[in-house]
């Protein structure tokens, strides 16, 4: 995983054809420790089981994820809440070729503030606000998915259920994330 150090002008980066079972993972940093990363979501179509990650930090074992974006991508911007940057993470699938996203990338002079963890459709947030998963987990007598275990919490998981979030397949972006960090770990020792 490459970490890039952000300079005073932004950047737009687009990334194209994406290839069935793409793993990328971008690191980005302000240049001082008085300024805050921003990225801004332009544009993209990511499939079903496609995923655009944000997490707020460089390390994505213990960084908060503050969004999982699927389907037809809007434009939004996401600031880090604090110096350590932003890392944007993108896993695709063996299905349907996603066509690619656009964002922007830039330095900002104020922090962002994060309320609740952005979850692509048919997985839900986490109680402790870390982790998407998929809502077809949510109280199925198997706890883990989410790290707090708010997965098997009864109150919490019948809210998720009650909440109207489409079903989709039975996959986990807790399992997705586990993958993530321990694939970004041991890319940091090698």
């Amino acid at each position: 995983a490459g970490v890039s150090t952000l300079g005073t002008g932004a950047q737009t980066i687009s990334i194209s054809d994406m290839r069935n079972r793409l793993y990328k993972v971008m690191t980005f940093v302000p240049e001082t420790n008085t300024k805050y990363v921003s990225i801004t979501i332009k544009s993209g179509d990511m499939k079903e089981m496609d995923f655009v990650m944000l997490y707020d930090g460089t390390d994505m074992s213990s960084a908060k994820m503050i969004a999982q974006l699927s389907g037809t991508l809007k434009e939004k911007t996401y600031t880090a809440s604090t110096t350590a940057g932003l890392t944007l993470a993108i896993m695709t699938s063996k299905a349907d070729k996603s066509t690619g996203l656009s964002f922007e990338v830039k330095q900002v002079g104020a922090s962002g503030a994060f309320t609740e963890t952005t979850c692509a459709k048919g997985y839900a947030r986490c109680k402790d606000n870390r982790y998407c998963v998929s809502t077809q987990l949510f109280c199925d007598g198997e706890g883990g998915e989410c790290m707090d275990y708010s997965d098997e919490d009864t109150a919490y998981c019948e809210a998720v259920k009650k909440s109207g979030a489409l079903q989709m397949g039975s996959y986990s972006v807790a399992l997705i994330s586990t993958c993530l960090v321990v694939f970004g770990a041991l890319m940091h020792t090698s």
